[in-house]
């Protein structure tokens, strides 16, 4: 069946064109298209709700899906098997090798057929800023893989959801809480605070600790002093910075460690100390 989603996805790709979205009983999107075309992406699921097949109309591609559990460790192009090699995360897809920052984003590739991308930058509701996401490239701040296809839409846990406008598509099987009037919008984001909220399942919104929000403050700001002391001390010698690039990155991945674990022990801290001058008062 097809219906208009509530509230209706806005079009993430270049052109900003209008999409239609079909949905099965289960509410699981197995369809997308632009409006003013015939064609488009549809989509298979297994009775898991497991996606086990995407037809591509408009590319003339199918994708086929294998799974341990909820992991995917293969998909079929084909007549080809692509790998999927595992260890904290996802290290390699293909030839093509993955390396991941401490947050669980894919920052680089590399590859026999793929060069090197830049790592991308998202607001925070996860919309895409600038550069350009490698396919099931984990977001890890938000907790959801991109995918082909999808006209810019993301699967998050049980339901799909638009990062640019901040909205599921649909409803929460939670009803909410009267005494949280946020939770009451079926298809709201996280409280519309991403900041210190994450909903990885698309059923429950985690609380951040507070030492994880400190933690990440901390290495952004190691990073950038690190980064400054080293521009200093590289421009103080000669008025010209000649040091290697692998200099700054060293000094800017010292910065990064330093002020995560300082930021994380502030974070931890500042609690206990608040209640230990409540209790001296």
């Amino acid at each position: 069946m097809s219906r208009s989603p509530c509230p209706p996805p806005s079009a993430s790709p270049p052109n900003y064109s209008s999409y239609v979205l079909t949905y099965d009983a289960a509410d699981n999107v197995v369809g997308i298209r632009r409006a003013d075309a015939a064609t488009g992406v549809s989509y298979e699921y297994d009775g898991l709700g497991r996606r086990v097949r995407t037809v591509d109309s408009v590319a003339n591609t199918v994708i086929e899906y294998a799974y341990s559990g909820n992991t995917l460790i293969a998909e079929r192009r084909g007549n080809e098997w692509i790998p999927m090699v595992y260890g904290l995360d996802l290290l390699q897809r293909g030839d093509i090798n993955q390396y991941w920052n401490w947050r669980d984003d894919l920052v680089a590739t590399n590859g026999a057929s793929q060069p090197a991308q830049p790592a991308p930058l998202f607001d925070a509701f996860g919309d895409l800023v600038s550069g350009s996401p490698d396919v099931y490239a984990r977001n890890g701040g938000w907790g959801y893989r991109y995918e082909a296809g999808t006209g810019g839409l993301v699967k998050v846990g049980v339901r799909w959801y638009d990062p640019a406008i901040g909205r599921f598509l649909q409803k929460d099987p939670w009803l909410g809480d009267v005494y949280q009037p946020l939770t009451l919008n079926a298809y709201g984001y996280c409280g519309n605070d991403p900041i210190q909220m994450t909903d990885p399942s698309g059923m429950l919104v985690i609380v951040l600790p507070a030492w994880v929000l400190w933690a990440a403050g901390g290495a952004a700001l190691g990073a950038v002093v690190g980064l400054g002391v080293e521009a200093y001390s590289d421009y103080r010698d000669d008025g010209r910075f000649n040091r290697p690039v692998s200099d700054y990155a060293e000094s800017a991945f010292v910065g990064i460690v330093t002020g995560a674990i300082m930021g994380g022990l502030g974070g931890i801290g500042r609690p206990a100390i608040k209640i230990t001058i409540e209790v001296l008062k």
